[in-house]
Protein backbone atom coordinates (compact mmCIF):
# COMPACT_ATOMS: atom_id res chain seq x y z
CA UNK A 1 0.00 0.00 0.00
CA UNK A 2 3.02 2.50 0.88
CA UNK A 3 4.65 1.51 -2.21
CA UNK A 4 1.65 2.59 -4.46
CA UNK A 5 0.83 5.93 -2.52
CA UNK A 6 4.76 7.06 -2.96
CA UNK A 7 4.19 5.77 -6.81
CA UNK A 8 1.46 7.83 -7.25
CA UNK A 9 2.94 11.15 -5.37
CA UNK A 10 6.13 10.70 -7.91
CA UNK A 11 4.04 9.83 -10.92
CA UNK A 12 1.54 12.90 -9.59
CA UNK A 13 4.45 15.33 -9.13
CA UNK A 14 6.58 14.14 -12.30
CA UNK A 15 3.18 15.06 -14.60
CA UNK A 16 2.75 18.19 -12.58
CA UNK A 17 6.52 19.57 -13.37
CA UNK A 18 5.98 18.07 -16.92
CA UNK A 19 3.04 19.82 -17.53
CA UNK A 20 4.28 23.07 -15.26
CA UNK A 21 7.34 22.83 -17.77
CA UNK A 22 5.51 22.56 -20.97
CA UNK A 23 3.61 26.07 -19.78
CA UNK A 24 6.47 27.97 -18.50
CA UNK A 25 8.50 27.26 -21.33
CA UNK A 26 7.09 25.53 -24.40
CA UNK A 27 4.39 27.97 -24.61
CA UNK A 28 6.44 31.07 -24.79
CA UNK A 29 8.82 29.26 -27.57
CA UNK A 30 5.91 28.31 -29.05
CA UNK A 31 4.66 31.51 -29.59
CA UNK A 32 8.03 33.47 -30.02
CA UNK A 33 8.41 30.79 -32.92
CA UNK A 34 4.96 32.17 -34.40
CA UNK A 35 5.70 34.90 -34.00
CA UNK A 36 8.52 34.83 -36.66
CA UNK A 37 5.93 34.35 -39.65
CA UNK A 38 4.39 37.73 -38.75
CA UNK A 39 7.52 39.62 -37.78
CA UNK A 40 10.82 37.67 -38.95
CA UNK A 41 14.22 38.38 -37.37
CA UNK A 42 16.19 41.15 -38.30
CA UNK A 43 19.66 39.93 -39.67
CA UNK A 44 21.55 42.71 -37.85
CA UNK A 45 21.28 41.59 -34.87
CA UNK A 46 22.47 38.10 -33.17
CA UNK A 47 19.68 35.47 -33.36
CA UNK A 48 20.13 34.20 -29.71
CA UNK A 49 19.46 37.92 -28.20
CA UNK A 50 16.34 38.26 -30.88
CA UNK A 51 14.86 34.68 -29.61
CA UNK A 52 15.24 35.31 -26.13
CA UNK A 53 13.86 39.04 -26.06
CA UNK A 54 10.64 36.99 -28.37
CA UNK A 55 10.37 34.49 -25.68
CA UNK A 56 10.65 36.79 -22.90
CA UNK A 57 8.11 38.96 -24.29
CA UNK A 58 5.56 35.75 -25.15
CA UNK A 59 6.18 34.64 -22.11
CA UNK A 60 5.09 37.92 -20.26
CA UNK A 61 2.09 38.44 -21.88
CA UNK A 62 0.91 34.92 -21.80
CA UNK A 63 1.12 35.34 -17.95
CA UNK A 64 -0.84 38.59 -18.24
CA UNK A 65 -3.34 36.40 -20.07
CA UNK A 66 -3.11 33.97 -17.05
CA UNK A 67 -3.59 36.59 -14.42
CA UNK A 68 -6.66 38.48 -15.58
CA UNK A 69 -8.38 35.01 -16.79
CA UNK A 70 -7.70 33.76 -13.65
CA UNK A 71 -8.62 36.47 -11.63
CA UNK A 72 -11.64 37.36 -13.40
CA UNK A 73 -12.87 33.37 -12.97
CA UNK A 74 -12.03 33.84 -9.06
CA UNK A 75 -13.72 36.69 -8.61
CA UNK A 76 -17.11 35.29 -10.05
CA UNK A 77 -17.05 32.32 -8.03
CA UNK A 78 -16.45 34.54 -5.10
CA UNK A 79 -19.01 36.30 -5.81
CA UNK A 80 -21.86 32.97 -5.98
CA UNK A 81 -20.09 31.93 -2.73
CA UNK A 82 -20.62 35.40 -1.31
CA UNK A 83 -24.39 35.47 -2.47
CA UNK A 84 -24.92 31.83 -1.17
CA UNK A 85 -23.59 32.63 2.23
CA UNK A 86 -25.42 35.74 2.44
CA UNK A 87 -28.99 33.21 1.71
CA UNK A 88 -27.50 30.34 4.36
CA UNK A 89 -27.11 33.17 6.93
CA UNK A 90 -30.84 34.96 5.99
CA UNK A 91 -32.16 31.21 6.08
CA UNK A 92 -31.17 30.58 9.62
CA UNK A 93 -32.11 33.91 11.16
CA UNK A 94 -35.80 32.77 9.79
CA UNK A 95 -35.21 29.24 11.60
CA UNK A 96 -34.22 30.69 14.16
CA UNK A 97 -36.63 33.84 14.59
CA UNK A 98 -39.61 32.78 12.43
CA UNK A 99 -39.76 35.80 11.10
CA UNK A 100 -42.34 36.19 7.96
CA UNK A 101 -40.37 39.43 6.36
CA UNK A 102 -37.32 37.46 6.20
CA UNK A 103 -39.16 34.20 5.09
CA UNK A 104 -40.33 36.36 2.44
CA UNK A 105 -36.97 38.26 1.24
CA UNK A 106 -35.11 34.85 1.63
CA UNK A 107 -37.51 32.96 -1.09
CA UNK A 108 -36.89 36.28 -3.52
CA UNK A 109 -33.65 35.98 -3.08
CA UNK A 110 -33.41 31.80 -3.66
CA UNK A 111 -36.12 32.56 -6.42
CA UNK A 112 -33.80 35.47 -7.96
CA UNK A 113 -30.57 33.01 -7.80
CA UNK A 114 -32.19 29.98 -9.46
CA UNK A 115 -33.16 32.11 -12.38
CA UNK A 116 -31.72 31.07 -16.13
CA UNK A 117 -30.38 34.89 -16.48
CA UNK A 118 -28.17 34.51 -13.26
CA UNK A 119 -24.54 33.45 -13.71
CA UNK A 120 -24.03 30.55 -11.07
CA UNK A 121 -22.62 27.50 -11.55
CA UNK A 122 -24.31 24.25 -11.08
CA UNK A 123 -23.06 23.38 -7.74
CA UNK A 124 -24.32 26.71 -6.48
CA UNK A 125 -27.66 26.26 -7.83
CA UNK A 126 -27.80 22.84 -6.34
CA UNK A 127 -27.04 25.00 -2.95
CA UNK A 128 -29.20 26.86 -3.46
CA UNK A 129 -32.01 23.93 -3.80
CA UNK A 130 -30.98 22.37 -0.66
CA UNK A 131 -31.15 25.41 0.86
CA UNK A 132 -34.80 25.72 0.02
CA UNK A 133 -35.36 22.67 1.33
CA UNK A 134 -33.34 23.40 4.89
CA UNK A 135 -35.60 26.61 5.05
CA UNK A 136 -38.74 24.23 4.66
CA UNK A 137 -38.04 21.97 6.98
CA UNK A 138 -36.57 24.59 9.60
CA UNK A 139 -33.03 22.51 10.21
CA UNK A 140 -30.98 25.07 11.51
CA UNK A 141 -28.02 22.63 12.74
CA UNK A 142 -27.50 21.71 8.90
CA UNK A 143 -27.73 25.58 7.78
CA UNK A 144 -25.31 25.98 9.90
CA UNK A 145 -22.48 23.23 9.16
CA UNK A 146 -23.44 24.43 5.31
CA UNK A 147 -22.42 27.96 6.02
CA UNK A 148 -19.17 26.42 7.70
CA UNK A 149 -18.60 24.43 4.14
CA UNK A 150 -19.47 27.44 2.34
CA UNK A 151 -17.04 29.49 4.43
CA UNK A 152 -14.04 27.33 3.53
CA UNK A 153 -14.90 27.19 -0.11
CA UNK A 154 -14.76 30.64 -0.25
CA UNK A 155 -11.26 30.83 1.46
CA UNK A 156 -10.10 28.03 -0.81
CA UNK A 157 -10.43 30.48 -3.88
CA UNK A 158 -7.87 32.66 -2.33
CA UNK A 159 -5.57 29.93 -3.44
CA UNK A 160 -6.23 29.28 -6.68
CA UNK A 161 -4.41 32.31 -7.69
CA UNK A 162 -1.05 30.49 -8.03
CA UNK A 163 -2.20 27.68 -10.50
CA UNK A 164 -1.89 28.14 -13.76
CA UNK A 165 -4.29 27.24 -16.81
CA UNK A 166 -2.43 24.05 -17.42
CA UNK A 167 -1.52 22.89 -14.25
CA UNK A 168 -5.58 23.81 -13.45
CA UNK A 169 -6.29 21.05 -15.23
CA UNK A 170 -3.81 18.61 -14.27
CA UNK A 171 -4.98 19.19 -10.08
Amino acid sequence: MAQLRKGHIITKTLTMCIVGLIEFVGIPIFLAWLSTFIAPFDCLSPLIWQWTERVVFCFVIYEIIVLIVRKLIIDAKKDMLLALKNAYELGELYCTTRDKNIYKSVCELIDAQLESGVFNDLNIRKDYEVLKLLIETKKVVVLQCNKIFIAHRLEACDLFWEYTLLLRFVK
